[in-house]
């Protein structure tokens, strides 16, 4: 019934404007029922105006911050280099938000021209979501979904130390970056088990085994299986202990 219906989008916040207002997922909720309109075509248009994002809180545009941080470890070292260099800058400056804005939609551009549907390259733009939203669900989404994302890339990056695939330097890079973002949010309390748990419901899983998206530095993000075992979950007690500041 609603297939084929040409809509125009006009993405209000940061999240939808550097992320989700290209790519196959763009449906909209109506009234109750969920992706009722727009669920299998792109928009026909997309406007983006930066005007809208001076509503928002000093939150929404941190997570629409922290969800654009992973496009541009995946693009490369000068790309996050350029992104972190301008993060400080970019609550003054409207032509630099903007710039920021464009890069993350040509870095996502470009896998989705390869890989629209995401059952392959562009499942690398799952960096930092496992483990993400595993942070919303445990924390009934009182931590808005870039800034989990933020703590999932570190959360990432931490487990590609300990499984000798990362330098720490380069973890420590990023991470510079990413505790910015989640500044003012703890996920220190989060118990291991249950997030354990909402590991194994990751519908990218198969059968008991994980399917992370872990990282050998910048450009090299990667998805890799993961065993949910003991030494796994003790790197996560590490982690949530000594490591999420």
């Amino acid at each position: 019934m609603y297939r084929g219906v040409d809509w125009l989008f006009f993405p209000t916040t940061l999240l939808s404007q550097g992320d989700s207002c290209i790519g196959s997922k763009t449906s909209i909720n109506f009234g109750e029922y969920k992706n009722q309109i727009g669920g299998f075509f792109p928009p026909k248009k997309i406007f983006i105006n930066t005007e809208f994002l001076k509503t928002l809180s000093k939150n929404d545009l941190q997570s629409g911050l922290g969800e654009m941080s992973h496009y541009f470890v995946v693009a490369g070292k000068s790309e996050f280099k350029e992104y972190k260099n301008n993060y400080d800058n970019v609550d003054l400056n409207d032509e630099l938000l903007q710039k920021m804005i464009s890069n993350s939609l040509k870095i996502k551009k470009q896998y989705i021209e390869i890989d629209e549907f995401d059952q392959k390259e562009r499942q690398v733009f799952n960096y930092g979501h496992s483990f993400g939203h595993a942070i919303e669900s445990l924390t009934n989404y009182s931590i808005p979904h870039g800034i989990a994302v933020s703590f999932g890339m570190d959360i990432a990056n931490f487990i590609s130390v300990k499984k000798g695939l990362l330098n720490n330097s380069i973890r420590l890079e990023i991470k510079d970056l990413l505790q910015k973002i989640w500044s003012g949010y703890s996920i220190s309390s989060l118990d291991v088990a249950k997030f354990s748990l909402a590991l194994s419901k990751d519908k990218k899983n198969v059968g008991n085994e994980l399917r992370l998206i872990l990282c050998k530095g910048y450009g090299k993000v990667f998805k890799a299986p993961q065993k949910l075992d003991d030494e796994f979950k003790g790197w996560l007690k590490q982690y949530l202990t000594n490591e999420s500041l």
